[in-house]
């Protein structure tokens, strides 16, 4: 069993197959791979040997195939064989956000990954509580891929939080949400990755006429006085 990363501050830290008995199970035949892909990449990935990882403080069990998740970075192919080319059986990612695993195993198996399946799991309820999560997804699942040199996802997370903080300001929804996205990242534990910081302060920059008429934002800015500062200088670059 791999033992628990404590931080991992340099380059940070979920639809699965085969979950525990009290989990949704996706079997082989709901997995699509795209077009020419399905015959050279299914018939190695899915002989491969199954490996379970055991997810976030919950400790929710998956169970992804090795070939897939080796396949996906140096870093994860280390990981899989514990450095002796024997693959594990399980892998302990407590530290893990479930809902970036989620998506991540969305990735390896389809190549993309959708915030919005999660949304039965973790019980989103309102238009906030949707875009608010999203972005949130977005940001975890960069933090995740950093950390594991994941060099796609990090692409693709990064790009779709670019586009989702680029609509911000002709969303009612997402101005309520915004406070919330920077206290995430403001209070990150092992903090948040310099690229993803900037872009959600340029985005706050230019919605801040806004997020001065809320509450929870002026809390915000009294609790981290950079933070405001930093936001006061990126309106006028």
């Amino acid at each position: 069993m791999a033992k628990k990363k404590k931080s991992c501050r340099a380059r940070q830290a979920s639809s699965s197959l085969g979950k525990t008995p009290d989990s949704t199970t996706i079997s082989n035949t709901d997995i699509k791979f795209p077009g020419n892909l399905r015959n050279s990449i299914a018939s190695v990935a899915l002989a491969s040997q199954p490996i379970k990882f055991i997810v976030g403080p919950d400790r929710t069990e998956f169970t992804l195939h090795s070939h897939l998740v080796a396949q996906q970075s140096p870093i994860l192919e280390v990981l899989v064989s514990s450095g002796t080319g024997v693959v594990q059986k399980t892998i302990d990612w407590e530290h893990v956000d479930e809902s970036a695993f989620l998506c991540f195993s969305q990735h390896i198996y389809t190549g993309q990954y959708d915030p919005l399946k999660l949304e039965t799991k973790f019980h989103w309820r309102t238009a906030e509580d949707e875009w608010k999560n999203r972005v949130l997804c977005h940001i975890k699942i960069y933090i995740f891929a950093s950390c594991y040199g994941v060099e796609a996802l990090m692409d693709s997370s990064f790009a779709r939080l670019k586009s989702d903080l680029g609509g911000a300001k002709t969303n009612k929804a997402a101005i309520a949400a915004f406070p919330g996205i920077l206290r995430f990242c403001c209070c990150c534990s092992i903090g948040c990755p310099a690229q993803v910081m900037d872009l959600v302060k340029k985005s706050a920059a230019s919605l801040v006429f806004d997020l001065l008429k809320l509450d929870d934002f002026r809390t915000l800015v009294r609790d981290y006085p950079d933070l405001a500062i930093d936001v006061l200088f990126r309106m006028v670059e």
